[in-house]
This record gives structure tokens, sequence and C-alpha cells, in this order.
């Protein structure tokens, strides 16, 4: 029998192998309505918090290193852009409105249209549309 308990290995929170292992961060939340921020945690998607600050919505930030003149390391915030639907290649299926955290979606004529009022750039509809129509 190895150390931890008799599992033998190295096994222990943050050095295991499945979901949310190691918990550390990779990134940053940012809200989406005041624009403070908090560190990612891993396994833990940012949409499904809430700011600390104002209640509001918290998003993923994108990050880019910006080499600046003074050859300092820098981040740039670039908010990423609302979902577009492609109408030729939307089925109407509705995975991405049931799935929609936001209610941000809506069907009309059989093809998907998103509220950019509503949208909070989560990127739910992207991943669970099964034709790419959502980019």
């Amino acid at each position: 029998m190895g150390r931890g308990g008799g599992f033998g290995g190295d096994y222990g929170r943050g050095r295991g192998y499945g979901r949310g292992a190691g918990f550390g961060t990779s990134g940053t939340c940012v809200c989406q309505d005041c624009g403070h921020e908090v560190s990612h945690q891993r396994g833990v998607p940012c949409y499904t918090l809430r700011c600390p600050v104002c209640g509001g919505t918290m998003a993923r930030k994108e990050v880019a290193f910006v080499l600046l003149e003074e050859k300092k390391e820098s981040y740039k915030y670039t908010k990423p852009p609302k979902p577009q639907v492609d109408e030729v290649k939307c089925i109407g299926c509705g995975n991405c409105v049931r799935f929609c955290p936001f209610k941000a979606i809506e069907l009309k004529d059989g093809i998907a249209y998103i509220d950019p009022n509503e949208c909070r750039d989560c990127g739910r509809c992207i991943d669970v549309c099964p034709v790419g129509a959502i980019s």
C-alpha cells in the first residue's frame, strides 16, 4: 500500500485525472455588466457564476498578450463577437433554444434567431449546434 489512504500512488486534491483535476486557474471570468474580474476555476464554466460586486452574469475573458514599445507584456481585452446564425445551415432542431441559459434564442419560421440584447456570449449555442450553423 502506498501513501494517500491505501490507494497507492499520489492521489488527492489537484493530483487526479478526473474532471476538474488540478483545480488550477486558466484565464479570467469578467462581469458583463460592471467589468469586475475573477480567476477562472477549471471545471466551473464562467457563465454559471454571478458577479460578487453587482450580481451580473460572468463570461470568459479572452486575453491576448501584446508586446508594447517598452517590450513589457500586458493584457488586451478583446470582447468576442456575438454568435451569428447561418440561415442556410440551420436545420431548426431547437438545441440552441433549449440550452441557452439566458433564453436569448428563439425559432422563427424554423430558423434560430439570437437576440443580441439578451445574448451574453457564453458560447453554449455554438457547442450544441449539430450542424455548425452558429459561429
